[in-house]
């Protein structure tokens, strides 16, 4: 994606130009980033996570970088429209929060009017504009979808791949507890037989004992006899 700095949009001079600048802006915006382009005609939607069974918007540094990709074009094509509108109008925008809602205002306050313009006094790049807008929206509503779809794809296969990636960790970490235990479970096994082997030793060394003893009480009393 390209930088702020590089986003050398064509600017609208005048809002009489509105449909000349609208399909010059919509060419640039293409050639930069599809992802822009979707923020604008499609609208964004920010990321949420369901928690605790409810949904909630996570935050940039929670998100993966598939979404922080629409994020930063969500940012730059509002900015970038902005940069590119007349002085004299922007107080009148102020209320559009994102880049979708921007680009239908525009459409809704100047597109109208410059229409009606083609018969008098517009100029032939802008009757030319007028004419062409019809099958440019056309192809350019099937480009968009092909790249929605793209981008869709690409979500549930990332999806997949994060769920089979969380399911060999769990699976991992279930083997490796389970070993442990196991482990820890013998090692007890084993300090409890040596312990009662060594109970079993003392208790024969003492009836040993007892028994040299007793053998010796006998030899004295037969010395004696």
């Amino acid at each position: 994606m390209s930088n702020m700095a590089n986003l050398n949009a064509p600017k609208m001079m005048k809002v009489e130009n509105y449909l000349t600048w609208k399909n010059s802006f919509t060419s640039f915006i293409k050639s930069q980033d599809a992802r822009m382009w979707t923020c604008m005609i499609d609208g964004y939607v920010a990321p949420t996570r369901h928690v605790e069974g409810r949904v909630k918007v996570i935050s940039y540094d929670k998100i993966d970088e598939s979404e922080k990709f629409m994020v930063n074009a969500e940012k730059k094509a509002l900015a970038v429209i902005k940069m590119s509108l007349p002085e004299g109008i922007k107080h009148t925008i102020k209320h559009c929060g994102t880049s979708y809602e921007l680009w239908k205002a525009l459409e809704k306050r100047y597109q109208s009017s410059s229409k009606q313009r083609v018969g008098g006094r517009a100029s032939d790049e802008e009757a030319d504009a007028v004419k062409e807008e019809g099958s440019n929206d056309s192809s350019a509503h099937l480009e968009d979808n092909k790249n929605a779809t793209q981008a869709f794809m690409a979500e549930i296969v990332h999806e997949a791949e994060t769920t089979i990636s969380d399911a060999e960790s769990q699976v991992k970490n279930t083997e490796a507890k389970v070993d442990a235990e196991v482990e820890s479970e013998a090692e007890k096994v084993v300090a409890d037989e040596t312990t009662e082997v060594h109970k079993e030793e003392v208790q024969s060394n003492s009836v040993c004992s007892r028994c040299r003893e007793l053998q010796g009480e006998v030899d004295r009393l037969s010395a004696q006899n």
